[in-house]
């Protein structure tokens, strides 16, 4: 970071806005067709995923999220640094092409 105002400052490199897993896993299942076809777009109750929380390590770990919205913003980032993230959507398809290639 080469701006001397951005000493000692901490920044979140993020992109404003909210996706909620489910619109992850439909724009997954447009973007990826076929190879998507195991992503779930269902939706359970959180009284369910609290019930598996008891038997579920997956479950047990979401289950203290279940009703928050956790929302981040960028301008710091923005305005200091003159950075622009990527779109939500860059973001995620960037992520899923990583995880395969890694698996590859």
């Amino acid at each position: 970071m080469q701006n001397p105002q951005a000493r000692n400052e901490w920044f979140l490199a993020t992109t404003d806005g909210l996706m909620t897993l489910k619109d992850i896993a439909l724009f997954l299942k447009k973007e990826l067709g076929e190879a998507a076809e195991q992503i779930s777009t269902r939706e359970y109750p959180n009284w369910v995923v609290r019930l598996a929380a008891w038997f579920d390590p997956a479950a047990r770990g979401v289950a203290p999220h279940l009703g928050k919205e956790l929302r981040s913003k960028n301008d710091k980032a923005s305005r200091l640094l003159d950075w622009n993230p990527r779109t939500k959507e860059e973001a995620i398809l960037a992520a899923i092409e990583s995880i395969l290639s890694s698996e590859g």
